[in-house]
């Protein structure tokens, strides 16, 4: 009977052991994701593009953001996210993803056919990372990429990451 009573706190203390590391583990990894930005999607309600002041259909973003090709990944493309709205529209052809990046605080909204159903491409073909830092945008049929959020001292960049061979248009206007 002793012997049952010390093997069962034996297994009682190792399993408070671990879980009290994986507390540890899980605390070690948000204090590490901290600062650094994630993808969320606007709460913003939905509007028409009738005459709305912010209208992002029909909102007039003239400077084109410079998008460079990474030098060691021929499939990857990245530009800078300034303040403000960023129009992003990836094209095949005559099929266009379109949505809108605006970073706000430690977030970057992602805005949709949820926001804006005239002119922005449907909410369930984007997925968000569990870590926030990705999204993923699949129409089922002939766009498919990932984009990360890029952290850095002096700002925030967008590395958008196409399958090899693929030629995507791409242009982001702010």
């Amino acid at each position: 009977m002793k012997n049952q009573i010390w093997v069962l706190l034996l297994l009682a203390f190792m399993v408070a052991c671990q879980q009290s590391a994986n507390k540890a583990d899980a605390a070690q990894q948000s204090a590490a994701l901290g600062d650094t930005p994630r993808f969320v999607f606007s709460k913003q309600s939905p509007g028409t593009s009738a005459g709305r002041e912010g209208d992002w259909c029909h909102l007039s973003l003239p400077e084109a953001a410079v998008i460079n090709a990474d030098p060691v990944n021929s499939n990857r493309r990245i530009f800078t996210l300034s303040s403000g709205p960023h129009r992003v529209m990836v094209d095949f052809g005559n099929i266009v993803a379109s949505f809108v990046l605006q970073k706000k605080g430690n977030q970057v909204e992602i805005f949709t056919s949820d926001n804006f159903p005239e002119c922005l491409s449907k909410h369930s073909n984007f997925s968000i990372g569990a870590d926030g830092t990705t999204f993923h945008y699949d129409n089922q049929k002939h766009i498919s990429f990932d984009m990360q959020l890029i952290s850095l001292p002096n700002g925030t960049q967008i590395a958008l990451e196409m399958a090899p061979g693929t030629t995507y248009g791409i242009i982001v206007r702010r």
